[in-house]
């Protein structure tokens, strides 16, 4: 079994010798040199990571490079030949040296990592439907338990107080339903974390108002909302939820809405997930100082950084859905940003277009796979899926619908317009653009359906459960082909009431209810056993818990 491939994006520079760059960053700091100013760049490997068959090491240089500048590599103290596969079990440590051209070392970068031929030796994924980029990440994994006991903004017992009173391991529970209406910016960053929405009692948890920054690494939140608003009239042009300069971080059966920026965005992050969400309605001519911004997704990175988006519902924006790119250009940057839209559901942008890329001078790649577009009462008659003009871009476009038409050309739904062709012709550019096989991004592939299956796949599972009326609203509106980009949540009636229940009785506060413990042989009196793992599965028992009380959800 592989849990990872290679890339398969190729890039040949003009040097002394052939060196290779895949689209992957090893994870570890660029070792640098003043006197030479030579950065190695290493693609195929992560340092410290566990693969499944064999890895293959790319190595590029960087900065002010030369002719006379050697690649020396060795692996276990072993002169390695490049491009050759590395299949033997245990722990390699692999050492690439830049020699000038007296043959005096000016950079020297070294990364260990592990193969192994069992599962046995990775840990469990965030959950077991998680995929993508962040499937890995492990949040909370046997940590502190903190259970949310009341909607207020700040204090003990509040959600803001778990995210903030430690940097410790720690997975926060609900014992309230309800919407949390915040009075400043909720900012998560103490890593570690573990949001489980799933386990309110009742009709689940909202955070208003303000908006949600994730600006910590290995952050997993499931089954929560967060519609921000105009409540406030305060001009928060802020996302509804942002990751920001955050790694390993999965977003699973999310509701955002109601931003006065974009809605859900990710930036200058990497490995990150979002899967089975619900992007909808941004406020577009509403307190942003540039007039109509009702935006989706603002989706950028750098240096190899890898996202995933995968069975999501964008709706009701007026642009952005999603809207890729790179923060810097290609001068600083040459590996640029991976990022992979599958399966997703798109609907109602405004005009021609609502995907497109406008960072002109930046590298980017991306896949657009079997996604679903449909047209709204907002959308243009001569609609297209993207609208390209960064010239330094590639996309691997497969399998996407435009109104129930999937063309045979998957690229005739892309348009095409740059400023700067670097010296080539549009044609060649546009050749160059147009990828014939996909890139790998992530070590777990998203389970892939056609695009009219994921459209009925998402309508039915996307976003938080149980659904609010904001949710089976926007749904209704995808099927009926009807609603609207709006300016204030008050044109489709403002924040639901979400009603609470009695939360079961927990003795020992450990995450987990009585009634659960005792039918799985554990303890209701000791704590402890929720940071076990007595199937030894790779989930702990209190995770055990929290992916049935998901389930339960999905399925009731």
């Amino acid at each position: 079994m592989k849990l990872t491939e290679q890339k398969s994006y190729l890039l040949i520079f003009t040097m002394l010798i052939a060196v290779i760059l895949l689209s992957a960053c090893d994870g570890s700091s660029d070792v640098t040199n003043d006197s030479s100013s030579v950065t190695i760049n290493v693609a195929g490997v992560k340092g410290g990571a566990v693969y499944i068959d064999s890895v293959t090491p790319k190595v590029t240089l960087s900065g002010n490079v030369d002719n006379n500048y050697l690649i020396q590599i060795t692996l276990d103290g072993v002169a390695y030949e490049q491009s050759t596969e590395i299949s033997s079990i245990g722990e390699h440590t692999l050492v690439i040296k830049v020699k000038d051209s007296d043959g005096i070392v000016v950079e020297t970068k070294s990364i260990t990592f592990e193969i192994s031929d069992s599962l046995d030796s990775i840990s469990a994924l965030a959950f077991p439907t998680a995929e993508g980029a962040g499937a890995n990440t492990i949040g909370g994994r046997g940590g502190d338990v903190y259970v949310v006991t009341n909607l207020n903004d700040s204090g003990e017992g509040s959600l803001r107080y778990g995210i903030e009173q430690s940097d410790d391991p720690r997975t926060i529970v609900f014992a309230v339903s309800g919407t949390i209406h915040l009075k400043s910016q909720l900012n998560i960053k103490n890593g570690d974390l573990t949001i489980a929405g799933q386990t309110a009692p009742g009709d689940g948890i909202c955070v208003a108002n303000y908006g949600t920054v994730i600006n910590a690494n290995n952050v997993i939140i499931r089954f929560m909302r967060f519609r921000l608003g105009d409540a406030t009239n305060s001009k928060p042009e802020v996302d509804s939820l942002w990751v920001n300069q955050s790694e390993n971080v999965i977003l699973d059966h999310v509701s955002a809405s109601w931003s006065i920026d974009e809605t859900l965005s990710v930036s200058e992050s990497d490995n990150v997930t979002i899967q089975y969400s619900i992007i909808s309605q941004s406020l577009n001519n509403s307190y942003h100082h540039k007039g109509e911004h009702g935006y989706g997704s603002l989706v950028r990175g750098e240096q190899g950084a890898e996202y995933t988006f995968h069975h999501n519902l964008w709706a009701h924006h007026n642009n952005r859905t999603p809207r890729p790119g790179n923060y810097l250009s290609y001068q600083e940057d040459s590996v640029g940003l991976y990022a992979d839209f599958e399966n997703n559901v798109i609907y109602n942008w405004g005009g021609s277009h609502g995907a497109y890329n406008a960072d002109k001078d930046s590298v980017s790649h991306y896949n657009f796979i079997n996604n679903y577009f449909k047209s709204g009462p907002d959308s243009s008659s001569k609609s297209y899926i993207f609208y390209e003009q960064a010239a330094k871009a590639e996309g691997y476009f497969a399998g996407n619908s435009l109104d129930e038409d999937e063309p045979s050309d998957p690229y005739s739904l892309v348009k095409y317009s740059f400023k700067n062709l670097f010296g080539q012709s549009e044609s060649a550019i546009i050749s160059e653009y147009k990828q014939t096989s996909k890139f790998i991004i992530g070590n777990v592939a998203v389970t892939l359906e056609r695009a009219d299956e994921a459209y009925d796949n998402v309508l039915a599972s996307a976003g938080a459960f149980p659904r609010d009326d904001v949710d089976i609203r926007i749904i209704n509106d995808v099927k009926d082909g009807t609603g609207n980009i709006i300016d204030s949540q008050e044109e489709v009636g403002g924040w639901p009431e979400l009603e609470s229940t009695t939360a079961p009785t927990d003795t020992d506060q450990d995450g987990m209810p009585d009634s659960w413990e005792s039918n799985h042989g554990l303890n209701f009196n000791d704590s402890s056993d929720a940071s076990t793992d007595q199937n030894q599965d790779g989930y702990t028992n209190l995770e055990e818990y929290l992916n049935y009380r998901a389930d339960k959800l999905l399925n009731s």
